[in-house]
């Protein structure tokens, strides 16, 4: 499942920096049969922020995808399915088809426009985080990147 979903840790590296360090839950809690883990609950530092959790499941019944921040100062949340922002209460609408993002990235990626893709590096530091979560489960402790 990290490595299906390793976007979302991709969207928490592009807005938090890179993580620094992860404790990670991961492995098969439910009754689905699949080969790969089905959720992954991570607690993890970076270079912009000191506390991130990040819940991964494919257990959910209705379909979630969305992003909360909390600063000092305001609350962001991101509803990814719907289009829906929040800042603090107020509510903006960004609708996108369902696979426009995914055709733009590989549209840039045919085209070799490097801004609107990952770098070499950046997709590096996402493996980086999915085996540090993978080991951090095994091991049951705090792992540095």
């Amino acid at each position: 499942m990290l490595r299906d979903l390793s976007h979302d840790l991709d969207l928490v590296d592009y807005l938090f920096g890179s993580i620094t360090s992860v404790f990670g839950l991961v492995g098969n809690f439910g009754s689905l049969e699949i080969e790969t883990e089905d959720t992954a609950q991570l607690v993890a530092t970076s270079d912009r922020c000191r506390c991130i959790s990040i819940y991964l499941s494919y257990l959910d019944r209705q379909a979630r995808h969305h992003i909360s921040v909390a600063t000092s100062d305001d609350l962001i949340e991101c509803n990814l399915l719907s289009g829906e922002l929040l800042v603090n209460g107020r509510s903006e609408m960004f609708v996108q088809e369902r696979d426009n993002t995914f055709l733009a990235m590989h549209e840039a990626a045919l085209q070799n426009d490097r801004r609107a893709i990952c770098t070499l590096q950046e997709g590096m530091r996402t493996v980086r985080v999915i085996h540090a979560s993978e080991l951090s489960a095994k091991e049951r402790c705090l792992v540095a990147l």
